[in-house]
């Protein structure tokens, strides 16, 4: 059993592909114990960049971390504030924008390609993403899920499957594991 993190595009591609390979022999639909899980900023799920769906159409879980509505300076103050009130405002100095009233993103469709905005839209929501992962863990825990993947197994010849073995969870972040240097927005006129 698993649930995987990374770009909606790579995800749907990989469900399609494992979709194909389990159809030739025999199972229809991915088993109920192959969770896959799209984090992502925008509140909406984009499918026009995929041309084969979306990770939600695919039988996955979308979580969206962006707000329903505000501006970037909304999300870093929160963050900051949540960080400062435990001493650990610090945390964010090396990384997130200087000037937080000129960020040109629209928090609610996404982080504009910036990874530090992304990164702070997603802190701003981390109580709502464990939510979300803590169900996928439950449907996950399921006794069906353990039929299913049995049936899968002995279709793909793996032998039995066997629910005590762990489960795993595989994270795909487009963006750096270490902190990016500190930068400000620039435009043509400054």
């Amino acid at each position: 059993m698993g649930c995987g993190g990374s770009g909606g595009a790579t995800l749907t591609y990989m469900m399609d592909h494992l979709r194909a390979e389990l159809a030739a022999v025999g199972v229809d639909e991915l088993p109920a114990g192959w969770e896959f899980v799209h984090v992502d900023v925008p509140v909406a799920t984009d499918s026009a960049t995929t041309g084969i769906g979306t990770v939600a159409g695919y039988g996955g879980t979308y979580v969206p971390t962006g707000p329903a509505q505000g501006n970037y300076g909304d999300v870093d103050a929160k963050v900051s504030n949540l960080l400062a009130g435990k001493g650990h405002l610090e945390e964010l100095e090396s990384w997130t924008p200087l000037d937080v009233d000129n960020v040109p993103v629209v928090v609610t469709l996404g982080a504009g390609q910036y990874r530090s905005v992304g990164r702070m839209i997603t802190l701003s929501s981390a109580p709502h993403v464990l939510d979300r992962l803590r169900e996928v863990w439950q449907r996950l825990s399921q006794p069906e899920v353990s039929g299913a993947m049995q049936g899968a197994a002995r279709a793909l010849g793996t032998g039995d499957y066997q629910p005590e073995v762990p489960r795993w969870c595989s994270w795909s972040p487009r963006w750096p594991a270490a902190p990016v240097p500190r930068w400000r927005w620039t435009s043509a006129d400054s």
